[in-house]
C-alpha cells in the first residue's frame, strides 16, 4: 500500500481514536511547561504548530471512528507542519533574551534522571520510525502497536520534561 494514498484505518474506534490524544496531551501539556518558562515567542510558536498538528491527526482519526468520512489531509498534514514546528522550536535559543533560564533548562536536561528519560523517549521515536516502515497504516493492528509505543515514548519525554523544569527551577531558586 503506498502511504500517501487516501486509506481509511480498518476497525478504527472511538478508543483507538481517543489513544492517539493521549500522546497530544503529554506533548502539549510539556511544550507548555517549557514556554511559560522560557517565554520565548519562537519556541512558543514552534510548539504550538507542533501540538495542533498532532490534535489534527488525531482528529483524523475521531472522525473516521465517529463519522466514517475520512478527511485525510488531517493526517498528511502532520508530515509539513509538525517538522516546521520542531525547526521553531530548535531555533528558539538563537532568539533568546533570557540566556540564564535557557542556560538552566538544557544543564537540566542533560542531568539525571531527565536524560534517562529523554533517552527512553528517544528509543521510543526510533521505534515508532521502525514502524512506520514495516507495518501497514490501514491496519488496526499496526495502528494499535504504533500508538502503546508513542504513548510510552511521549510519557518518558514529558517525565524528562518535568524533571528538567523541576530543576532548573529548584537551580533559580538556590541561586
Amino acid at each position: 500500500m503506498d502511504k500517501k494514498d487516501p486509506y481509511t484505518v480498518e476497525g478504527v474506534s472511538v478508543g483507538m481514536a481517543a489513544m492517539d490524544l493521549i500522546p497530544v496531551v503529554l506533548y502539549g501539556t510539556g511544550c507548555y511547561m517549557v514556554g511559560k518558562r522560557l517565554k520565548n515567542p519562537v519556541f512558543t510558536a514552534g510548539a504550538v504548530a507542533s501540538t495542533l498538528s498532532g490534535a489534527g491527526k488525531a482528529a483524523w482519526k475521531m472522525i473516521q471512528a465517529t463519522t466514517g468520512k475520512n478527511v485525510f489531509w488531517l493526517n498528511t498534514q502532520m508530515h509539513r507542519v509538525m517538522p516546521v514546528g520542531f525547526a521553531l522550536m530548535a531555533a528558539s535559543p538563537l532568539t533568546d533574551h533570557d540566556h540564564a533560564k535557557t542556560d538552566a533548562l538544557l544543564r537540566a536536561c542533560v542531568s539525571q534522571p531527565a536524560l534517562g528519560f529523554f533517552a527512553a523517549g528517544a528509543m521510543g521515536m526510533g521505534l515508532m520510525g521502525r514502524w512506520a516502515a514495516s507495518l501497514d497504516p490501514a491496519k488496526s493492528r499496526s495502528n494499535w502497536i504504533e500508538q502503546t509505543t508513542n504513548v510510552a515514548a511521549q510519557a518518558a519525554f514529558f517525565a524528562g520534561v518535568v524533571s528538567a523544569v523541576l530543576a532548573s527551577e529548584s537551580a533559580d531558586a538556590s541561586s
